[in-house]
């Protein structure tokens, strides 16, 4: 729960970021945006949240929650907030689905390897 926290977290920083700068090239000063101090909060909750994740369990068990929730919580924001868009050509979509597909094997990897099954309490050599 920590590790899918502390990627929600990174998205947000990551949404409010692109916010900000977008304020500034608007002409708003950067320390007149209320972005930025959001973003400095935002950013500083990510790496304590981030820590609390790592210090809970082995990286095995934090690290897929915060490598998908970043991305996925980013994107689908994005989207509806600054009304982005995802390029429709067909490169463009098989190399989006190719991108998941191994962000999605990475993640089945690092759930299933030996350091998060011996934390758990299972022998290895029996897996």
């Amino acid at each position: 729960m920590l590790g899918t926290a502390a990627g929600l977290i990174g998205a947000l920083t990551s949404i409010s970021a692109k916010g900000e700068f977008n304020g500034v090239t608007a002409g708003t000063p950067l320390l007149a945006n209320p972005l930025t101090y959001l973003t400095a909060l935002l950013a500083a909750g990510v790496l304590v949240v981030g820590a609390l994740a790592f210090r809970a369990g082995p990286l095995t068990a934090s690290t897929p929650a915060m490598i998908a929730a970043n991305p996925i919580a980013a994107t689908a924001v994005s989207i509806w907030l600054f009304h982005q868009s995802i390029n429709a050509t067909p490169l463009d979509l098989a190399l989006i689905v190719a991108c998941i597909a191994v962000v999605g094997v990475g993640i089945v990897a690092i759930t299933r390897s030996d350091a998060i099954m011996v934390a758990q309490g299972a022998d290895p050599a029996k897996i």
